[in-house]
């Protein structure tokens, strides 16, 4: 404080000074000062009005005060009850528990400790983990973690690594387990504990010649220097000469180091220098017997007459200016076309139709009439079918009632009735009640049954038993039920009576309790006491005090169900825990007090105000009272005295005079300012409409004429009936003249009428109706009635026939379903179910089996019916032309040798030893002096063998008989060179052998071993010799280490749509279905497109069918109501007789549906309800209607006079329907027709319109301006502010001004309690803010 702020404000010191400590530390807190707290200089009681606050937390102001709580408090001002578990200190999930010295205690989770469980138990103390494993603590347990070779909890359990995924060994070595470790066994090429290190084997490789070796895996490559070649690179490298032929791909066999060279197409050879010629190879490959001829890298195809393409494949087609006739198939040929006839067509074009009436088909005198492949049969009455085999079956127009069955006989019919009806077409009912059979009731019949009405108490479907009426258990409080006819009684037990044991008797009558309420039981009571008692009977005061209950050492004083505490100086209330209260003295008159420490504040009752609320507050100075009411001021209140004219507790409400409702006879009352006025409607009038005028109330007119009064009813007219005339209709009409009949009607007068006598066809009281013969609907089938003079005509629609459309026509009488079809007749249509091989709406169409894929080689194709056949070309065969005819099948080589089959030829490869053009002849050996050294030969089979001179051996007697040493020392060699080609030496005897390398022989292992000499490679492959062995190069389309197999190239099924795969050398080929095309069948045509068939413009599905296409073909989804092939049939829902016969005029068969068209007097779906046509009131002017099920219109209209037709709906007025008003009268003149003649008081067609403005009759109030208009009601006012309603008649605050609007009166005045201003609610008799 201070000037400047510098000196420490001691907070407790200046509350203490006035005597408000209390007021900063509660509940006995005792206040300490804080110093440095900087607050602005205050002047007097301001102090008291600055919140001064202190908590722990860090605050801007250096100083301030604390509170110094009791014991048993808490909070920064000792505001709140000390809860040391609120809230809880404990961690780690303990639970805090209260002390009775506001202190506490928590109970730890297990693996916790501390005073606030804050110290985690270490479980590793004592640990079971063993193998050199880590224990790891957790909460209350511990874990081991162990090292890679152990698991389980305590490590104890051995990892089997062989078992892992992958297992530990690596590169495909075999693992084996131990324990606490594992074992690996490597395959050839790594090492390693896990065989992860690959082996290097360069380090023991010999790659020659400066060669670089690359390890692998259990082996090593050896990269050549250019010029070398080999494994080791230790061979020269043939294709440095460049020997293969150009183009060709050099390649270096790695054993002998010769050159490979790889052909060119159209190139063969050693060094592909030879011109292969492809007119040899295989089969010829120009087609349909073109001539083959080679040329250089190629060839070319000369093709015979009718074919053309560059192997000849295109035939020429005879057949695309489509020669024959009559649907015919034409089948191409070189050079020519053949016609393979339709059914019922011969001639080289098929041009001449076959007469298939000659076998006279047609049975039971049927007349035959010849068409193309068939004939049709005009049969005799009684008979229908194809050949009028079949006899008509009568029941197919189901004659018989009542689901009776129909059996069918010659030319007639017979109805075999069900059960309860009888007659020829079972139409009788038979009565089954005929004798009675119901026991006790009445018996009703019904259609092959009866039920009976059962009488009171019985039941049962004859009433044959009585109804047990105890079933339902009506006694109550376990009374007994004895069951009567019809009835029961109740014998009730002790303590209960009444019809039902209803009654309990009161067992509580002498009233038993005596500080309780009874509550009777059967037979029985129970006491409810009072509090405070306690007891059987409640005659036991309970002892309150019993507790203890007073504090502070008050005496407890025990009463009836409670206790009073008498309590010691300085403590009160109830139970002497409160302190003294300065309330107690009431110092509040008019106020709620309350209590503060060391005072009190008054809360003051609404209309009250003062510091002790004893000051009257002024209600009426805010002027309350509208409308210039006086206000008068009362206690918290206030009382309006309004003007007249005016109610409510602030004159709010303008009082409606017009609720009493003083005006009669539907009279309107207007309210006006304290008064009212009555508008009164005709024929009434007077200050409150009750006196009323009558001039018709005499009867005045005469004939049946209607008196009407005028508008103002001072006087009356007479509405004359038809035929009368006159002011009081007394004088006949001659209505004869002129004719009113029409239509050839003869007019008889009569007195005060006419009639008109009609021709037939005719009706009307003019006779100016043509009678609708169509209103009994007789067109059936959904016929189009046409109405004529006394008939009708009807038209059908499509597939119904006769005069009234009730013959459905059979489209299958024409027979237009070809080559012996089945038709099946729908409604204007048929559908026709083909035999396999045909297809088209009559299946007129013989499906084409043959396609371009059908026949190969130049094969023709003959179509058949579901199926074709092949004429195959001299040389070939199959059932498509597809295999060349083999002319090795006859086995032409012999002794063992190899046939070649070509195209018209064949090659034999002969075993070693033989030779000639079919390997018939033994080769000469001999010839060729193989035998050395005077050495003999002799041959046998296909072997020889030398016989040596002296001195000599071996095989060709070329080896002296020396020792290896002689020898190698004649030929001037070491030892290791006299057999070549790394032979070895070896001395047999006094002679010497050279025991040779694989792939050469010899004596010294000079000469190479040729192993393609024995042509060991079949199927044209071409043997390739090499050092110890041979490799065959198949030609394509086979396979195998001699070319032995044929691939077959229809393994892998390559033909799709189901096509047929024939396997060829090298390829195949693909006999497509109809409908797929491509070299693989791939193609499926869309039979779906066009949707449109452009040869026929029909489209491919009728009525509005979904096309699907399929292999050769399409499938339509019909939508529901069709059926066919093509939805070309539409299904008759009406044969099934779906419509109530009774009640159903008509079926009208629909699209998937039915509808039955139903007689006047019945409805629903089948027509089976019947319905009550009178509830429509279709009679006119007051006519009765009568319901008659007879009559075509289902009811008939007795009409009131004067009324006529059908509906009694023609007035005999000649005025017709115009209706004059206010009083005016109906003339018909030559002229102008029928007109209205009105009164001077009205004008328009029908007198409607005052003829005087309406606003002469001061029709608008309270200052309103009537205008006139020109609709009813003719005039409007303009209404003054604060008036509305068509007459101004209206209060309404809330209107402007204006047109006055149509709107209710307001509700009748109820007085309302007056409403306090916003904010302010009532308390007791007073207002509180």
């Amino acid at each position: 404080m201070g000037p400047r702020c510098h000196s420490d404000l001691d907070e407790c010191s200046e509350a203490l000074s006035r005597s408000e400590e209390s007021s900063l530390c509660h509940n006995g807190g005792t206040c300490i000062n804080t110093p440095g707290n900087s607050l602005p200089e205050l002047r007097g009681d301001d102090i008291l009005d600055v919140e001064l606050v202190h908590d722990d937390s860090p605050s801007d102001l250096t100083g301030s005060f604390a509170c110094h709580c009791r014991a048993g408090f808490a909070g920064a001002r000792c505001q709140a009850l000390l809860r040391p578990c609120s809230p809880s200190p404990c961690h780690n999930g303990g639970t805090c528990q209260q002390l009775e010295d506001s202190s506490y205690a928590c109970a730890c989770l297990p693996g916790f400790q501390g005073q606030r469980c804050e110290r985690n138990i270490d479980d590793c103390g004592d640990n079971a983990c063993q193998n050199d494993a880590t224990c790891v603590d957790g909460v209350n347990t511990y874990n081991c973690q162990c090292p890679p070779e152990w698991t389980g909890q305590f490590c104890t359990e051995d990892v089997d690594e062989c078992s892992l995924q992958p297992n530990a060994c690596l590169n495909g070595g075999t693992c084996h387990n131990t324990q606490g470790a594992f074992a690996c066994v490597c395959v050839n090429g790594w090492t390693g504990k896990d065989c992860s290190e690959n082996i290097d084997d360069c380090a023991t490789a010999a790659c020659y010649n400066g060669a670089t070796c690359h390890d692998r895996v259990a082996t090593f490559y050896c990269e050549c220097p250019v010029g070398k070649t080999g494994l080791l690179c230790h061979l020269d490298d043939a294709c440095v000469s460049d020997p293969c032929h150009e183009g060709s791909l050099c390649d270096t066999n790695p054993i002998t180091g010769r050159a490979i060279c790889t052909c060119p197409p159209g190139y063969t050879g050693w060094a592909c220098k030879d011109d292969v010629n492809e007119c040899y190879i295989g089969g010829n490959p120009c087609e349909h017997g073109g001539r083959c001829v080679n040329t250089i890298g190629t060839f070319r195809c000369d093709c015979l007459p009718g074919y053309t393409g560059a192997r000849c494949e295109i035939d020429i087609n005879e057949c695309r200016s489509t020669p024959c006739l009559n649907d015919a198939t034409c089948l191409d040929q070189i050079g020519e076309f053949t016609c393979i006839c339709m059914p019922g067509f011969v001639g080289s074009l098929c041009e001449i139709n076959v007469d298939e009436c000659q076998s006279n088909p047609c049975l039971n005198g049927g007349e035959c009439h010849d068409r193309p492949n068939g004939y049709h049969c005009d049969c005799r009455s009684g008979f229908t079918g194809s050949m009028c085999q079949i006899d008509i079956d009568e029941c197919a127009s189901t004659p018989c009632y009542n689901g009776a069955k129909c059996v069918d006989l010659p030319n007639m019919f017979e109805c075999q009735c069900p059960e309860g009806f009888s007659g020829p077409l079972c139409e009788i009912d038979v009565n089954d009640c005929e004798p009675d059979p119901c026991h006790h009731g009445r018996c009703i019949d019904g259609v092959g049954m009866y039920s009976c009405e059962c009488r009171p108490g019985y039941a049962g479907t004859r009433c044959e038993t009585q109804i047990n009426e105890c079933a339902s258990a009506p006694c109550r409080h376990g009374g007994k039920c004895v069951d009567l006819v019809n009835g029961y009684q109740c014998v009730c037990r002790p303590g209960t009576g009444g019809t039902n044991c209803e009654v309990n008797y009161n067992d509580c009558n002498s009233n038993p309790c005596t500080y309780g309420t009874c509550r009777d039981g059967i037979n029985s009571y129970q006491c409810v006491c009072e509090p405070g008692y306690t007891g059987p009977m409640c005659n036991l005061n309970i002892d309150e005090c019993a507790s203890a209950p007073c504090h502070n050492g008050g005496t407890c004083m025990d009463e009836v169900d409670g206790f009073s505490c008498l309590c010691p100086d300085g403590f009160q209330g109830d139970v002497c825990l409160a302190e003294r209260d300065e309330c107690a003295s009431n110092p509040c008159l008019h106020g709620f007090c309350e209590d503060n420490i060391n005072g009190y504040r008054c809360i003051c009752e609404l209309g009250w105000e003062g510091r002790d609320c004893d000051v009257d507050r002024d209600d009426c100075a805010y002027s309350p009272c509208r409308h210039g009411g006086s206000c008068y001021d009362q206690l918290n209140d206030y009382t309006c005295v309004c003007r007249n004219g005016f109610t409510g507790s602030s004159c709010e409400i303008n009082i409606n005079e017009c609720q009493s409702n003083p005006c009669l006879n539907e009279g309107q009352c207007v309210d006006m300012l304290a008064g009212y006025v009555c508008l009164c409607r005709p024929p009434y009038t007077g200050q409150h409409c009750e006196i009323k005028l009558a001039p018709c109330a005499v009867a005045p007119c005469r004939n049946g004429a209607l008196c009407r009064e005028t508008p103002d009813f001072m006087d009356f007219m007479c509405m004359c009936s038809e035929g009368w005339q006159g002011r009081l209709c007394d004088i006949d009409v001659n209505e004869c003249g002129p004719d009113p009949c029409q239509n050839g009607g003869t007019c008889v007068n009569t007195h005060g009428d006419y009639i008109c006598v009609c021709l037939l066809g005719y009706d009307g009281r003019h006779c100016e109706v043509n009678v609708d013969d169509c209103a009994s609907a007789p067109c059936q089938n959904g016929g189009t009635c046409r109405d004529g003079v006394n008939t009708v005509r009807c038209k059908c629609r499509p597939g119904f026939a006769g005069p009234l459309c009730q013959t459905e026509v059979d489209e299958c009488a024409s027979s237009p379903c070809h080559h012996g079809a089945n038709c099946t007749d729908y409604v204007a249509s048929y559908t026709c179910s083909c035999p396999p091989g045909f297809n088209g709406i009559h299946c007129e169409n013989n499906i084409p089996d043959c396609t371009e894929s059908s026949c190969f080689n130049g094969g023709m194709c003959v179509d058949g019916i579901n199926s074709y056949r092949c004429v195959c070309r001299p040389g070939y065969s199959g059932s498509n032309c597809q295999h060349e005819v083999d002319e090795c099948h006859a086995s032409p080589c012999r002794n063992g040798g190899t046939c070649r089959d070509g195209l018209g030829s064949f090659h034999c490869v002969c075993l070693h030893g033989y030779t000639g053009s079919t390997c018939q002849s033994l080769l000469d050996w001999c010839a060729t002096s193989p035998c050395k050294n005077d050495g003999t030969c002799s041959q046998s089979g296909t072997a020889f063998r030398c016989e040596c001179a002296s001195g000599w051996t071996g095989i060709y007697c070329d080896v002296p008989n020396v020792s290896c040493d002689v020898a190698a020392h004649r030929f001037g060699v070491m030892v290791s060179g006299l057999c070549h080609h790394s032979g070895s030496c070896i001395d047999v005897g006094n002679s010497h052998r050279c025991q040779c390398q694989a792939g050469f022989r010899g004596s010294y292992c000079a000469d190479e071993l040729d192993e393609c000499a024995s042509s060991p490679c079949h199927n044209g492959g071409t043997c390739t010799d090499y050092l110890g062995g041979y490799s065959c190069e198949c030609v394509a389309g086979y396979q195998g280490l001699n070319c032995e197999q044929e691939i077959n190239e229809c393994q892998s099924q390559p033909c799709e749509h189901g096509g047929t795969c024939i396997d060829l050398v090298n390829r195949y080929i693909c006999s497509c279905p109809p409908g797929t095309e491509g070299v693989r069948c791939e193609i499926n045509i869309d039979d779906c497109f066009p949707s449109v068939d452009p040869a026929t413009l029909e489209p491919r599905c009728f009525n509005g069918g979904s096309c699907t296409d399929r292999v050769g073909g399409f499938l339509c989804s019909c939508p529901p109501g069709f059926v066919g092939e093509r939805c070309e049939g539409d299904v008759n829902e009406c044969l099934s007789n779906p419509c109530y016969a009774p009640g159903a005029l008509d079926c009208l068969q629909l699209v998937n549906d039915y509808q039955c068209r139903c007689r006047p007097g019945y409805s629903g779906r089948h027509c089976e309800t019947t319905i009550d046509i009178c509830e429509e009131e279709p009679c006119k002017n007051g006519g009765s209607c009568t319901v008659s099920l007879t009559s075509p219109s289902g009811f008939t209209c007795k009409c009131q006079p004067g009324y006529s037709g059908l509906y009694c709906h023609e007035s005999s007025n000649k005025c017709g329907n115009l209706t004059c008003r206010n009083a005016g009268v109906c003339v018909q003149t030559a002229g102008a027709g029928a007109h209205c003649v009105c009164p001077s008081s009205h004008t328009s067609t029908e007198c409607e319109v005052p003829a005087e403005a309406p606003c002469l009759s001061r029709m608008c109030y309270n200052g309103g301006i009537c205008e006139s208009q020109d609709d009813p009601p003719y005039f409007h006012c303009q209404c003054p502010a604060n008036f509305n309603g068509l007459h101004c008649h209206i209060l309404d605050l809330n209107f402007t001004g204006g047109i006055g609007e149509n709107i209710a009166p307001p509700p009748a005045v109820q007085t309302k309690e007056k409403c306090p201003p916003a904010g302010v609610s009532k308390k007791g008799r007073g207002w509180t803010m």
